[in-house]
């Protein structure tokens, strides 16, 4: 889920909504601790891992909320109770929510601004305490942990606390172009962590997906694009796809700079920007260059988000090391 506390907000404003939440895992499990789901009586939002572990998760929160509990805690081996192949053990937190919870409008805005935080719980009498704190130390790291009064709990003892490091999606990703293969990726791109940004020059494109901004000058955003953001150029014309590209590398400071083309593409691409002094060291191109070979735009798409997310990841170690020591 983008923004899971603003979606449980909406949710409340309809209707009651409960949330489920993994409070720790162990072994293989399809799911890591901190995953959660916003489900009400009539919808659901988010995953824990599908199969029989989450329709049973659903089925008690929507219990929960036909009776007059606030939290359910359980502890479930996947093997055995469940019939998952994973033969993990996972251990869940239920819990009703409230639409007035000042906890959750702050962890809303912090979801919005991909600034990290901290939520807290502490369970007394069949009742659940939340509390919001911006960021957390610099030696934690993120996901969720469990707790009782004099320390960490230990596998499978009761536990009243959780303690969750949340990191939002704070990465960037700007996709220059509305074409087949821009409409594919754009497709994918929304479920991936990323704050997307789609762009295209073509009037007659307008209002026609509500995830696509028509602008003229589709350099425009790179005056407002934050550093480490992630673009991917593949307009409908190649002296198009030059500018935003040559305005890319210009600026040094993207984390990606995808090209969609050819080897020829790439060749001459290289040989205009050597021509303009702009170092092409940071050019990607083709995009999704790797063992996919169809040319199809939702192959294309799938090639290049595999790529996108495998940069990501390589990003967010380095960001997650270097946050650690410029907090020490």
């Amino acid at each position: 889920m983008k923004n899971w506390p603003q979606n449980a907000r909406d949710c409340l404003a309809a209707e009651p909504a409960a949330m489920i939440t993994l409070a720790a895992i162990e072994g293989s499990t399809p799911r890591e601790a901190g995953a959660r789901m916003i489900v009400t009586p009539t919808q659901a939002h988010g995953t824990v891992g599908g199969g029989n572990l989450e329709f049973l998760l659903i089925d008690q929160a929507r219990r929960l909320l036909a009776s007059d509990l606030h939290i359910l805690q359980q502890d479930y081996p996947l093997g055995p109770l469940l019939a998952q192949c994973c033969g993990g053990r996972v251990r869940v937190l239920i819990e009703r929510l409230d639409a007035n919870a000042a906890w959750l409008a702050a962890a809303a805005e912090a979801e919005h601004l991909g600034q990290p935080y901290m939520l807290t719980g502490a369970i007394h009498d069949g009742h659940i305490t939340r509390t919001f704190a911006p960021d957390w130390p610099a030696t934690a790291t993120e996901g969720a942990f469990l707790s009782d009064a004099t320390g960490p709990a230990t596998r499978r003892a009761v536990w009243t606390h959780i303690t969750e490091h949340i990191r939002p999606a704070a990465t960037h990703l700007y996709i220059y172009g509305a074409g087949h293969v821009g409409r594919a990726l754009v497709h994918i791109a929304e479920t991936l962590p990323f704050r997307l940004h789609w762009y295209d020059t073509r009037a007659e494109l307008a209002g026609t997906d509500p995830r696509l901004t028509f602008l003229p000058d589709l350099a425009a955003p790179l005056t407002t694009a934050p550093a480490g953001s992630f673009h991917v150029v593949l307009t409908h014309a190649h002296e198009l796809d030059y500018q935003i590209v040559r305005a890319i590398l210009q600026r040094g400071d993207a984390a990606y700079c995808g090209l969609i083309g050819s080897a020829t593409k790439r060749a001459r691409f290289l040989s205009r920007l050597a021509k303009d002094g702009v170092d092409p060291s940071g050019l990607t191109c083709p995009i999704g260059a790797g063992p996919i070979r169809s040319k199809l735009p939702a192959a294309i798409a799938v090639a290049a988000s595999a790529e996108l997310l495998e940069r990501l990841e390589g990003v967010s170690v380095a960001g997650v090391a270097h946050r650690s020591r410029s907090r020490a």
